[in-house]
Parts: structure tokens; C-alpha cells; sequence
């Protein structure tokens, strides 16, 4: 719980960050080969003015301050899909769909993820996917129900600007 709030913490002082609201934090069961222990999943929604590449080099700063190594060895602590201190990724940018080398953006593993739908139906569940036309909701109801969320831990975090 400390690696989220503290993220969130340091997402709110980032500059061009001018708002953030947390969906409550839910303790899932690892997908593939994540190593031991269950994690603990939110999203946050960030009021920003920044484009997509300033916002992901912030929460890649962000991730290596807490503990994240960048690159390291297939499924090591610095890898994709290791164990790890904390993953922030951008899932939606407003509407914008857009790609390049380091950046997807909508996130494209989002639809699968039942454990990122789940809370971001918390906090927009009318969200529209700017490119299959459905909204957060409906991707939820069209996952097949799975045993990977264990609950919520925690209600939404509040923070304000300090």
C-alpha cells in the first residue's frame, strides 16, 4: 500500500500534474509468472498538462525512485513481467490512440485486464474506449469471471496538492 500512495504522492507534486483521483485499491493474484505473493492494483486519474511522452517519462522516474530498475533481466525484478516494486502505465490519454516506439496508448492489453477494469470502472464506469466504441463497463461484463481479484484492501486514496 505504502509503493501506491507514495506514487500517487509523487504523481500529484510532479509538474504538469494538476489533479488526481484514486479508485479504490484491490488485492489480486498474480497473472503468469509474477512470483510469490498476491499485488495491489489501483488507477489514478490524472488532471495533466503534459503530453503522453512527458507523462510517461515522469511515471518511469517515479517507478525507478521506488524501487524499479529499469530494463534488468526476463522476468527479474526490473522486467515487464517479474515481480516488482511498482508498474505505472498510461491506459488513456483522453481520446487520443497513439503509438510509437515506447508508448501505446489506449493501453492495448486493457480489455483483458480485469484487474485495471475493475477499478477503473470505480472511478468512470461510462469511460468510452476511443477505439473499440465500448465503454469501461462493458469491457468488465465481457470478461469471463475470473478467481484473480481477491477484494478491495483499501478505499480510494485522498490526496491533495501539497
Amino acid at each position: 500500500m505504502t509503493y501506491l500512495a507514495e506514487a500517487a504522492r509523487c504523481l500529484l507534486d510532479a509538474p504538469g500534474v494538476k489533479g488526481l483521483q484514486s479508485a479504490p485499491v484491490y488485492e489480486t493474484r498474480p497473472v503468469g509468472p509474477a512470483g510469490p505473493g498476491n499485488f495491489l492494483n489501483t488507477v489514478f486519474a490524472l488532471d495533466v498538462c503534459l503530453s503522453p511522452q512527458q507523462l510517461l517519462r515522469i511515471m518511469q522516474h517515479i517507478e525507478v525512485l521506488l524501487g524499479r530498475p529499469r530494463g534488468g533481466n526476463p522476468g527479474g525484478a526490473g522486467s515487464r513481467s517479474g515481480a516488482r516494486t511498482i508498474d505505472l502505465d498510461i491506459l488513456f490519454f483522453d481520446d487520443l490512440v497513439f503509438q510509437n516506439d515506447e508508448l501505446v496508448v489506449p493501453h492495448p492489453h486493457l480489455p483483458q485486464r480485469e484487474f485495471v477494469l475493475r477499478p477503473l470502472a470505480d472511478l468512470d464506469p461510462e469511460y468510452t474506449h476511443p477505439e473499440l466504441g465500448l465503454s469501461v463497463r462493458e469491457l468488465l461484463a465481457a470478461l469471463t469471471p475470473s478467481e484473480q481479484i481477491l477484494g478491495i484492501v483499501a478505499g480510494s486514496m485522498s490526496l491533495a496538492h501539497t
